[in-house]
């Protein structure tokens, strides 16, 4: 039993020693295997951010050709009001020509008109100038012209 006093201490240490590479191994095996998880589940991860990622894209390249159509059809819209209001414009053009052109000849007739009222009455050109506010001139013409 001598023999076993003097060895258990050595014993002791060896089996405290296997013990500690036991659990050395089992860490490394672990830690080893937590690294590939983690590494498993970060690549995992990644493809589902890309994959998320790509229908962002494509959802965005939708809206943008709906946007682009949109604005084209608001172009043409535009033009065809444009081209609207162009026909208008120069139907109104004319028009505004026919008006000015009449409403001229309303005055002249009337300026006419009272000149020779006024001429009949006995007033002289300056009289009637100034009654009707208008140049000597143009009076005295009108005298001449239609009296």
């Amino acid at each position: 039993m001598e023999y076993f006093t003097g060895i258990l201490p050595y014993l002791i240490i060896i089996l405290i020693l296997v013990i500690g590479i036991i659990i050395l191994s089992t860490i490394m095996i672990t830690t080893n295997k937590i690294k590939k998880a983690d590494s498993a589940l970060d690549e995992e991860i990644f493809r589902k951010e890309i994959n998320i990622v790509n229908e962002k894209i494509i959802e965005l390249n939708e809206h943008y050709e709906f946007i682009k159509s949109e604005l084209d059809n608001k172009q043409k819209e535009l033009l065809f009001l444009y081209q609207m209001i162009s026909l208008k414009e120069e139907q109104l053009t004319g028009k505004d020509e026919e008006i000015k052109e009449e409403v001229c000849e309303d005055k002249i007739n009337e300026f006419n008109e009272n000149v020779l009222r006024l001429y009949k009455e006995g007033y002289n050109v300056e009289e009637i100038a100034k009654k009707l506010g208008r140049g000597k001139g143009e009076v005295g013409l009108a005298v001449k012209i239609y009296c």
